[in-house]
């Protein structure tokens, strides 16, 4: 919340299920800390909004933390600074905001969705904070303005980056390798075909190596158009 003291704006794009609701989580914490101190925080995101609904609707399968929130008749991603913005007309609204927001909008790895109208109205202003909360893949936007790019191509316009960058681990709902390397382990005796498909080419062999290593298994690392017989 640096850019609250500068009058800026916190920019959060984020995934529309899991991503968005560990923030509105988090950000119910500070709610309740008093550490938002009242600055507005703006879901303008409507998969976001529509899979938040999801959640609520099945809160039988909240953890016991927020069981206990909502026992205490608490929504656990609700708070009063937050204002959600389901229409077009209601994300325009908050393109020239006057004072400090946070503003939570898809797609996380900004190469779509509304969060792209906030960077080039942003993105170009000092007292912006851009803060990525998920991995960022190669050929996004998101990943060339996490990799330095002095500026970036966003709805045809050529946008400069000036704003304040900032990357946030522990979010992600992936496993991470020991967890990963946990779960090969069961399939030691059986020996499956293994197929690393989902990742860059240096962490997946970093991966098979490590598969390798702990149980001589060996991994099959398809690229584009690859095609795999599965018997």
């Amino acid at each position: 919340l640096a850019a609250a003291d500068e009058g800026g704006k916190i920019l959060i794009p984020s995934f529309a299920v899991g991503r968005t609701q560990s923030l509105l989580y988090h950000l119910r914490e500070f709610s309740e800390r008093g550490v938002l101190n009242g600055i507005p925080v703006f879901l303008d995101s409507p998969m976001a909004i529509s899979a938040t609904g999801i959640y609520r609707s099945h809160a039988d399968l909240f953890d016991d933390d927020a069981r206990l929130i909502l026992d205490g008749h608490t929504d656990p991603m609700m708070f009063p600074e937050l204002e959600i913005l389901r229409s077009s007309d209601e994300s325009r609204s908050i393109n020239n905001l006057d004072g400090t927001a946070i503003i939570i909008a898809g797609a996380g790895m900004c190469n779509g969705g509304r969060i792209q109208y906030h960077l080039v109205n942003y993105l170009w202003r000092q007292n912006t904070h851009l803060v990525f909360a998920g991995f960022q893949a190669r050929g996004t936007t998101g990943r060339q303005i996490v990799d330095g790019a002095p500026s970036v191509k966003i709805m045809g316009e050529t946008v400069r980056i000036r704003a304040n960058v900032h990357t946030i681990g522990g979010f992600s709902a992936h496993a991470d390798q020991a967890q990963l390397l946990d779960w090969v382990d069961q399939f030691a005796d059986t020996r499956p075909m293994l197929i690393l498909n989902h990742g860059e080419d240096h962490p997946r062999q970093t991966l098979a190596a490590a598969i390798r290593e702990r149980t001589g298994m060996e991994s099959i690392l398809p690229s584009e158009g690859d095609l795999i017989e599965i018997n």
